[in-house]
Formats: C-alpha cells, structure tokens, sequence
C-alpha cells in the first residue's frame, strides 16, 4: 500500500498510475478535491484507489488523512512524499513569506507525513508487510 502526497497531479500522479500497473494500492493525497477526482477517475484503479483531501503543512489533515488511509487498507508500507511547489522569480522580488510557503510544504509537510506514517509502519513490523 504505498501513499502519496501530491499525487493528484505530475510526478505523484505517473508514480501512481505506474504503482497500480504493478498491483499496488495508492492512497492520493492533494489539497484540491476536484483534481483529487479526477486524478482517480483517469487512474482506473477502482477500489485500488483513494483520494483523500488534505493539506500536507497542517499536522492535524495529515493524521486524519492517514487514519483513513489506514482504516481503508489497513497498512502503509510505502510513503512518498512528492507533493511540492515552484517558486520562479529574481531573488529580489522573493519575500520571506514565499519562502515560508515553500518551507512549509517542502520541509513540515514531509515531516508530518512522516511523523503520522511511522507508528503505523512500527506497528505491522517497518514499511514492508
């Protein structure tokens, strides 16, 4: 059962989509619903599939997120943390709230993912089962 954050579109979407050739179950996490939708609806995994809503930098979205995830497949042997975003722009028009934004996804996003996903992988004996 593998999950993956910003799975709903670009590299978390083809990772997901090449995951499910290979008889895996994905779990899709992305703040947008609707991309959400139809990220699954082209995926065509059917039960293989969940979508769940969720904005990675809030730590109490990530643990809901996860217990439904868990509450779905019952495990979480793989979590790939791919959700990110761009900033272009010269160095002097960034601001320190850009960078937030970007630190906040980038670093406390992978962090509560992480935090959320261990037990549950300690729990069925570490991330293969």
């Amino acid at each position: 059962m593998v999950v993956i954050t910003g799975g709903s579109r670009g590299l978390g979407f083809v990772l997901a989509r090449e995951l499910l050739l290979r008889n895996n179950r994905i779990a899709l996490l992305a703040r947008d619903p609707e991309e959400l939708e139809r990220a699954s609806k082209n995926l065509s995994g059917g039960q293989n599939v969940l979508s769940v809503p969720c904005d990675i930098t809030n730590k109490n979205q990530v643990q809901e997120a996860l217990r439904q995830v868990e509450s779905r497949f019952g495990t979480i042997d793989i979590l790939i943390n791919n959700a990110g975003t761009i900033m272009v722009g010269p160095m002097a028009s960034m601001t320190e709230e850009d960078y937030r934004k970007f630190l906040d996804v980038s670093f406390w996003g992978s962090f509560h993912t992480i935090q959320a996903v261990l037990p549950l992988m300690r729990k069925q004996g570490a991330g293969g089962s």
